[in-house]
C-alpha cells in the first residue's frame, strides 16, 4: 500500500476535515460565543457559479433580496461575478450599499487568482485568500474554521442552497454532517437534486427540501427569535394566545391540535412559541414596532391594517410555518397525510390554494389578529413614523 502524500490536496483536506469534526466534539464545552471577530448569527450561500442559468438568477435575486432585508450577522459566499455568489452580490447591492449594511459580505477565493469568466466581485466587503490556484474544499473548510473560531456551533448557522456541482455537494454534506440547519431549493437542480435523491442523506433531519418560495427562504435564514426585552412569561403568554385562537378557528382538526395548553404536545407547543416570536418579526418587516402597553389592564388594540399589509404578513407567515414543517420532519405531497407527516400546502405563496376554500385565507385571518393576540400578553402594535 502507497503511503499517502501529506503534502497533496486530498489528503490535507481530509485530515482537515477530521480535525474540525473532532473539535466539534469540544464546542460546547468551549461555548466562546463574540470571541472571534466575525459577526453572528451566520449565513452560508452555496450554489452553482459557471452552471446557473440566466433564468435560475432571475429566480435566486429575490429570494436573497428578502432573506437578507433586515438581516444583521455574516454572509459568507464565493466572492465572484458568476453565478450564486454574483447573486448574492447583486442582491447585497440592493438592500444596501456596502458600508451601510447591517450584514458582512464574505467571500473565499484562491491566493492566485485563476481569472477566466470569474471576476472578483468588488461589493463583497471582504475575501479571505486560501488555497492555492483554484476552488477547492479548502475554501469551504477555512470557512468553518473561522466560524467555529467565533465560538459558533454548527447548530446555530444556516446554509442556503441553489443548484450546485461536485464542490457545492461537498459542501452541502459538510454542513449536514457538522449540524447545520441546511435548505435546499427545490427544483434548483444540479448538486441539489443529486443530494435530495442520495438514500443516505436525503433523511438526514437537518436536510430541508425549501419551496422555490422568497418567504420561506427568508424564515430559514432569520429563523424566531426571543426579544431581549421581552421576558419568557411574555412569550408563553403569545403562544397560549396563538393556541387558543387556532382552536376557536379549527373544530375539525386533529384532536392533539385541540388540547388545552398546558396538555399540548411538545412538537404543537413548540410551533405556538415559534408563531409567537415571529409575529413581532413579521409586524417589524411590514412597517410596525411592538411595545409593551403603559396600561397593561387596557392595552391599545390596532387596527389599522391595509389590505396590502396584510397580504405581505400572511406571506411571511406562511413562510415560517413551511420552514417550521420542514424542520419537524414534514414533507411535501400531493395529499395530506398527517400520519406519515405530508402536507399538500408546504408550496410557495403564489400557488398557495385561494378563495373562500383556500388556505391563504387563514393565514390573512392570523395576521389581522396579531394585534388582539399580542395585547393578551400585555404588547402593543403601533405603525412606525
Amino acid at each position: 500500500v502507497t503511503k499517502p502524500d501529506p503534502l497533496s490536496g486530498g489528503y490535507r483536506w481530509a485530515m482537515d476535515l477530521l480535525q474540525l469534526a473532532e473539535r466539534l466534539q469540544t464546542i460546547d464545552r468551549e461555548a466562546k460565543v463574540g470571541v472571534g471577530t466575525l459577526k453572528a448569527p451566520f449565513l452560508i450561500v452555496a450554489g452553482g457559479a459557471a452552471s446557473l442559468k440566466p433564468d435560475q438568477a432571475d429566480q435566486l435575486r429575490p429570494m436573497l433580496v428578502e432573506a437578507l432585508t433586515g438581516f444583521a450577522g455574516t454572509v459568507f459566499a464565493g466572492g465572484t461575478r458568476v453565478g450564486v455568489p454574483g447573486c448574492v452580490g447583486d442582491a447585497a447591492e440592493i438592500v444596501a450599499p456596502r458600508g451601510q449594511r447591517p450584514f458582512s459580505l464574505i467571500g473565499y477565493i484562491p491566493r492566485v487568482w485563476p481569472g477566466g469568466d470569474a471576476p472578483l466581485d468588488e461589493r463583497y466587503d471582504h475575501c479571505v485568500k486560501c488555497g492555492e490556484h483554484s476552488f477547492t474544499p479548502e475554501q469551504i473548510l477555512k470557512n468553518w474554521t473561522d466560524i467555529l473560531d467565533s465560538g459558533a456551533k454548527p447548530v446555530d448557522v444556516r446554509v442556503l442552497g441553489f443548484g450546485g456541482g461536485p464542490l457545492s455537494a461537498v459542501e452541502y454534506r459538510i454542513a449536514l454532517g457538522f449540524g447545520a440547519w441546511v435548505g435546499l431549493v427545490d427544483g434548483s437542480g444540479g448538486a441539489v437534486e443529486a443530494l435530495q435523491n442520495d438514500s443516505l442523506w436525503s433523511g438526514v433531519p437537518n436536510l430541508l427540501a425549501l419551496p422555490r418560495d422568497p418567504t420561506s427562504v427568508r424564515a430559514l435564514v432569520q429563523p424566531p427569535q426571543v426579544r431581549p426585552e421581552f421576558a419568557e412569561a411574555v412569550i408563553e403568554k403569545m403562544g397560549q394566545a396563538f393556541h387558543e385562537e387556532y382552536v376557536n378557528t379549527s373544530t375539525n382538526r386533529l384532536p392533539d391540535n385541540m388540547k388545552p395548553w398546558k396538555k399540548l404536545p411538545d412538537t404543537f407547543r413548540t410551533a405556538n412559541l415559534e408563531q409567537a416570536k415571529y409575529s413581532v418579526q413579521i409586524l417589524e418587516a411590514c412597517g410596525f414596532e411592538v411595545k409593551p402597553a403603559a396600561d397593561l389592564k387596557k392595552p391599545v388594540v390596532f387596527t389599522g391594517f391595509t389590505d396590502a399589509e396584510v397580504e405581505r404578513m400572511a406571506q411571511l407567515e406562511h413562510g415560517r410555518w413551511n420552514v417550521e414543517r420542514l424542520r419537524n420532519g414534514w414533507r411535501f405531497g400531493k395529499r395530506r397525510a398527517d400520519a406519515r407527516k405530508i402536507h399538500d400546502c408546504l408550496v410557495p405563496w403564489e400557488i398557495l390554494p385561494d378563495g373562500e376554500d383556500g388556505v391563504k385565507k387563514y393565514d390573512r385571518q392570523s395576521v389581522r389578529k396579531f394585534p388582539e393576540i399580542l395585547a393578551q400578553a400585555g404588547l402593543e402594535v403601533w405603525r412606525k413614523e
